[in-house]
């Protein structure tokens, strides 16, 4: 799947927007590398999202845009 997230980085606190993820590890056919802003989350990662997890950011809301 391919989502669509918002959110902040922990360090600053500084807010994004409309980066592109997925749950794969692998580039989705039909896409560059370089789309993507990060690759591996899947739904429940983005679900659970928190400043206490390992990620350097926190995601606030997500949307899914492919399967």
């Amino acid at each position: 799947m391919i989502y669509i997230i918002s959110g902040y980085w922990k360090d600053d606190n500084c807010s994004f927007e409309d980066y592109l993820v997925t749950e794969w590890d692998c580039v989705p056919e039909g896409h560059d590398e370089d789309d993507f802003f990060y690759f591996g989350l899947s739904e429940k990662i983005l679900k659970e999202s928190n400043i206490e997890d390992a990620l350097d950011f926190v995601v606030t809301s997500y949307h899914k845009i492919q399967d």
